[in-house]
């Protein structure tokens, strides 16, 4: 059976999102274990758990106005190198502040992902199937939460629970192999997709979607009209443009 480049993308993304949470859950399935091992209260653990946020939030903007400005294979690629490292990185920590160091870089790691799931769907699927697209992507996320229970209470109780995270870091940078061999940014750059298919994608991405860069100088909506009713109610039409 022939399988569509595009589907093959599809899939490193889906894989994408179950290394992601997997990654993510590690630390609170290890979270019995490393709470004896350095003596944390249970606000300082509250902190931790948090800190990841604050990475998180502030790169999901930074993730995905990279993806427009170095494209969404480089970001992504950054993206889960930064996140597969620092996850290993959790084996090294010595305590409270080492670990809330690790999580906040952890954090900006992901950030980006979903943009970038948006920003390379955009470029490889036709407009039709892109919302089957990022359903399939997204599906692999919890996923891998759903699995790291299991996985990562099984390494830490045989091997300890450093090994639980250096395994999920290490299996992140497997995937940037792939990544890097079987990924480009544009269809057209593939080599071995073929012209079938790529009249089939291009056929269904307008225009000015495909030409057209985004600016960070301008406002992601386009343009906003509005006008007053006669009682003074606001009415707001909103055009929203990549361009």
């Amino acid at each position: 059976m022939n399988i569509k480049k595009r589907h093959e993308v599809v899939s490193l993304l889906f894989l994408a999102g179950v290394i992601n949470y997997l990654d993510r859950s590690a630390l609170s399935v290890a979270a019995p274990l490393i709470t004896k091992d350095f003596h944390l209260f249970p606000s300082e653990l509250g902190f931790v758990f948090s800190s990841f946020f604050i990475g998180y939030s502030l790169f999901n903007f930074v993730g995905g106005w990279a993806s427009d400005r170095f494209g969404g294979k480089l970001v992504y690629a950054l993206s889960m190198a930064v996140w597969s490292l620092f996850c290993g990185l959790t084996a090294t920590a010595t305590g409270f502040i080492s670990l809330l160091v690790i999580r906040v870089i952890f954090g900006m790691g992901e950030g980006p992902l979903a943009a970038t799931n948006n920003k390379i769907i955009h470029n490889w699927f036709p407009h039709r199937e892109a919302a089957s697209a990022v359903g399939i992507a997204f599906c692999g996320t919890p996923l891998g939460g759903a699995v790291a229970g299991p996985i990562v209470r099984i390494v830490a109780v045989s091997f300890g629970w450093q090994a639980a995270f250096v395994a999920a870091g290490l299996l992140g940078l497997a995937w940037l192999v792939l990544w890097q061999v079987f990924m480009t940014e544009k269809p057209a750059q593939h080599h071995s997709i073929t012209v079938e298919e790529l009249a089939e994608i291009q056929s269904d991405q307008s225009e000015t979607c495909r030409t057209k860069r985004f600016s960070p100088s301008r406002s992601i909506f386009g343009s906003l009209w509005s006008w007053q009713r006669p009682w003074g109610s606001s009415v707001i039409i909103t055009s929203c443009s990549f361009s």
